[in-house]
């Protein structure tokens, strides 16, 4: 009877502590873009200009790129991220005179990092960066 006692409380323990696990594990969701902040990751940073507008940067481009920077439109819904193309689909590449987001999607999983599949072109397609990537909020000196 007591073996039967022990087991019931240790199982009520348990499901406590995982219920206590399930609050901690809710997923983070910005509710407004961060306006006038800046993420970098490995090749690229991306300033947010405005509501509907940010700025693509290269953060080390070749030495024949004279536009490494670029802006585009984007969509922000509950901290999902769409950063729109800002030519036709049938744009030839090699005609762009700056940096540009053939694709972005993604999501911030806190108010410091965004998460995001993406295609990015360089000017007249000296550079093209494409896959999954992490941009970090960059804090600017006071």
């Amino acid at each position: 009877m007591k073996l039967t006692y022990y087991l019931l409380l240790i199982a009520a323990l348990l499901l406590t502590a995982c219920n206590n696990n399930e609050d901690e594990e809710k997923e983070f969701i910005m509710t407004t873009p961060p306006i006038g902040e800046t993420f970098e990751g490995s090749q690229t940073s991306i300033t947010f200009e405005s509501e509907d507008s940010v700025s693509i940067r290269i953060l080390t481009p070749e030495k024949r790129m004279k536009h490494p920077e670029g802006k585009s439109k984007y969509l922000f819904d509950n901290g999902k991220i769409q950063i729109l193309n800002p030519h036709e689909p049938s744009f030839p590449l090699n005609e762009a005179t700056e940096t540009f987001v053939r694709s972005f999607e993604g999501r911030f999983t806190s108010n410091n990092r965004l998460e995001a599949r993406f295609t990015i072109i360089s000017e007249h397609a000296y550079c093209s960066m494409m896959g999954t990537g992490l941009w970090y909020r960059v804090k600017h000196p006071q």
